[in-house]
């Protein structure tokens, strides 16, 4: 997993349930197969914190275990999820914070000077 820029913290959720952090960012971070997509949320100071959702993908080679290990084997990777995959690499952007509009107050502004003919 990394970030643009480097050096965030992502924490990983699925139905929920916290499956790890990764911090800093570039990093790793070993999950088990499911069918359930995988929840992002990662974080660093002076960026906006950026959520997104991985989803798990069909793998190919249950057809594999469909033909080897017959319907049994099919049924049970179904179960467990060991049918789906995520993606071995995920790249998450974060823009930059939005600064709040700063509040002058007024024995801060310059003086002004009214001169005549002005």
């Amino acid at each position: 997993m990394s970030t643009n820029p480097p050096g965030a913290t992502c924490t990983v959720d699925r139905v929920g349930a916290s499956v790890g952090v990764i911090n800093p960012t570039p990093g790793k971070l070993s999950v088990s197969r499911s069918k359930n997509a995988l929840d992002l949320t990662c974080n660093k100071p002076g960026y906006q914190t950026s959520a997104t959702t991985v989803a798990s993908t069909f793998n190919g080679w249950t057809f594999g275990n469909l033909l080897i290990g017959g319907l049994i084997g099919f049924g049970v990777d179904a179960a467990t999820g060991a049918n789906n995959d995520y993606p071995k690499a995920i790249n998450v952007d974060l823009g930059p914070a939005t600064m709040p509009p700063i509040a002058l107050r007024p024995e801060t502004l310059p003086a002004t000077t009214n001169a005549p003919g002005v």
